[in-house]
This record gives structure tokens, sequence and C-alpha cells, in this order.
């Protein structure tokens, strides 16, 4: 076949192929548009989306990490519940609610009880939501584990169950070598036992007893304390001895010359209540 004839050939064949193609355009224009639009629409979105995510998240570390107390770390709770700033607070504000309580089981049960029910829940809370980072999974894990001893009516199955899920999910965690020895107690009689009497166990804090302190205040209401209220008669620095005598004494005041005359009262009158009366020696008897 000669050159001509092949160039020839292609040359139908780009014109049949551009007309097909110039005739698809032509019937589904709108239609190419309309998917580039949302293809870009789509596109822009999720873009806008990843920095709006990134600069909520970004919010929230700023949030916590300012936080102070137990109110602030709530307020990132409520705000960034499923965001990792918000998982973090609230395990914070679990685990200072029970190391608070965990004292308070020996002097006000009421309020200790209130509050590793409220830890408990939060761990429980974290153990739930699957996109928990593992270091807060853990240490929620170690805390339910805790709350659920802490409170236990001398059945101990649900906190060694705890423990021992600790353990299966975190086989090298930093609490291993504590949990083991947990769950070995807890399986002991002996610590049944005492849990079962513990648990039905009331104590409350002692009733205030107001004291009468004497009113030696220039306003009303100033209270003076003595020290030896406190037992300070016992401490180390409580020195109760007289003071020594200041390094001036015995001297004479000013003005005071050396044979400075004493006034003597008159016959029949009392001596001034400043004035030591003198001693006079009795006139010796002439032979």
């Amino acid at each position: 076949m000669k050159s001509e004839e092949r160039h020839q050939l292609l040359t139908n064949d780009l014109g049949v192929v551009t007309e097909r193609t110039v005739g698809f355009f032509e019937r589904h224009l709108m239609t190419i548009v309309a998917a580039v639009c949302g293809a870009i629409l789509v596109a822009a979105l999720g873009f806008w989306w990843t920095r709006s995510a990134e600069t909520n998240e970004e919010a929230g570390w700023t949030l916590l990490d300012s936080a102070q107390n137990l109110e602030e770390f709530g307020n990132v709770v409520d705000k960034y519940k499923d965001k990792p700033a918000g998982q973090w607070a609230r395990l914070i504000v679990s685990e200072t609610n029970l190391r608070t309580a965990m004292p308070l089981m020996f002097t006000n049960r009421e309020i200790a009880l209130a509050d590793i029910k409220s830890a408990r829940e939060g761990f429980e809370t974290l153990l739930q939501e699957k996109s928990a980072n593992p270091n807060v999974r853990e240490r929620a894990l170690w805390g339910l584990a805790l709350s659920l001893e802490t409170t236990s009516d001398g059945n101990t199955a649900k906190a060694i169950e705890a423990y021992e899920r600790l353990l299966s999910e975190f086989p090298d965690s930093i609490f291993k070598a504590v949990a083991d020895v947990r769950i070995s107690n807890l399986k002991k009689d002996e610590a049944k036992e005492f849990y079962a009497w513990f648990s039905k166990e009331t104590p409350k804090p002692p009733e205030a007893r107001p004291r009468d302190f004497k009113n030696e205040g220039d306003n009303a209401g100033d209270k003076k304390l003595d020290l030896e209220d406190f037992g300070a008669g016992n401490l180390p620095f409580h020195n109760t001895s007289k003071p020594d005598a200041p390094a001036d004494a015995g001297k004479k005041p000013e003005g005071a010359g050396d044979g400075a005359e004493t006034k003597k009262p008159a016959d029949g009158e009392k001596p001034a209540q400043d004035d030591k009366p003198i001693d006079l020696p009795e006139p010796t008897k002439k032979d």
C-alpha cells in the first residue's frame, strides 16, 4: 500500500473518531459539566472538613492544656466528647474523682461512693469509645478495676475480671505487676471476708463542735487562739519558760541622779501606791 493511501485511511479514521467524539460531547455536555462540578465540590468539602476538624482538634488541645481544675476539665469533656482532647479530659476527671474518693471510704462513705460511681461511669464511657487512644484505654481499665474492688461487697469476681481484662488487652501494661498481686489477693477468702465486712461499714465525718474562745480582737468576731489549746506546750519550738531579763534591767531611769533623795511620806500619810515604804533602822537606846 502506498503512503498516500495509508495517509488517506488514517485521515478518514481520525475524522470518524472526531465526529463521534464531538457528537458524544454535544449530547452529554451538561452531564459531564455537572459531574466535574460535583467532583470539585466534593473535593472542596473534603478539604474544608479536614481543615475544620484539625482546627477544632487544636482548639481542644489548647483548652485541655489550660485547664486547672475539675470544672475546667469538665468543660473540655462537654465541648470535645468524641475528640482526643475530650477523652483525655474525661480520663483526668475520672482518675481525680477516684483518687480523692478512696481515702474518704474510711471517713465519709456517702461522698466517697458518689465520687467512685462517677469515676466508674467515666471509665466505662471511655472503654466504649473505639477511637480512644490506647494509653487512655489502658488507664481506664485500671481505674475501672480499682473502682470495682473498692466498692466490692465481698464478691470480688467483677474486680478480678476487670484486672484480667486489663492484662489480656495490655500484656505489657505498666500496671501488670500490681494487677497480678491484686488478682491473687482477691481470690483469697481473707480478702472476700474483709470486703464483705467493710462494705457494711458507714463511717461518717465527726460532727463539728465549736469551742469557746475569748474575743480579744478589736473587731467583733476576731478570736484569739491559744497555742496551748492545740498542745503547743509539747512542741519543741514552744518555750514555756519565762523570758530572760532585758539587758538594761537594773538601770536607773533617765533623769535620776546618784544623789537623788527619796521623798518620805508625812506623818500619818500612807505611802503612794507607786512609792515603796522605806524600812528605817530602829533608834538605839542610850545608856
